[in-house]
């Protein structure tokens, strides 16, 4: 967006004014995808003014640099412009809340205002894959009577919010689900739960199942 301040010294006439326009690539964002603003300041005033620009908590000054959130730049003469950029990661809150506004504070003398930039995000996608793997396959290539078969349940967070309380069940009879990192297991073995789920992340439940007489011959 586009800001105009306007300075009055001694109730006089305003002297000038001091422009401030912030903008990004206009596209929808991803989670972690990296945003870019292009912030642009100009003095109009009749004198050379010091100009400082100051990003909210989580955006990055990268050019100029700086390690306190805030840049300056010194007697900007009278029509000059000054610009930088500034960097911000997309987050999970941003997705939640559909958007992201970024508001940077200028300041010219003691005359200070801000300007702000909403950038667009992805839809909110809840979403995780299961996926289920014979850990311990016999090297003969079937198993016989009383022979344990162990498996790996994995499931990850593949959308873009943290997940929460999924329930997994063991839908095979006489199989049985064991304690692990990550989850809970209910008192028969047949329910696996997990509290919580962060994108990206994989909780991988263990799972057993002893070989029954009406078994043998099967191939599943």
């Amino acid at each position: 967006g586009e800001l105009t301040v306007l300075d009055k010294e001694d109730d006089k006439q305003p002297e000038g004014e001091l422009v401030v326009t912030k903008a990004h690539d206009d596209k929808v964002y991803q989670l972690g995808e990296v945003v870019t603003f292009t912030i642009t300041a100009t003095n109009i005033y009749q004198e050379a003014k010091d100009i400082t620009l100051t990003e909210m908590k989580g955006v990055t000054f990268t050019a100029p640099t700086s390690e306190n959130g805030s840049v300056t730049f010194k007697e900007v003469k009278p029509g000059e412009s000054v610009t930088a950029t500034a960097q911000y990661t997309i987050q999970e809150a941003d997705i939640t809340k559909q958007g992201f506004t970024n508001e940077v504070t200028a300041k010219v003398g003691e005359v200070t205002a801000t300007a702000t930039d909403t950038v667009k995000v992805e839809a909110v996608n809840k979403a995780y894959t299961l996926t289920k793997t014979l850990t311990n396959p016999p090297a003969k290539g079937y198993f016989t009577l009383g022979e344990t078969a162990e498996f790996e349940i994995a499931v990850e967070n593949t959308g873009n919010q943290a997940l929460k309380d999924i329930q997994v069940i063991e839908e095979l009879a006489g199989a049985k689900l064991a304690a692990g990192d990550g989850y809970t297991v209910n008192e028969d073995g047949t329910v696996a739960t997990i509290e919580s789920l962060r994108v990206s992340d994989t909780v991988k439940i263990k799972a057993t199942y002893t070989i029954q007489k009406d078994d043998l011959g099967k191939k599943d």
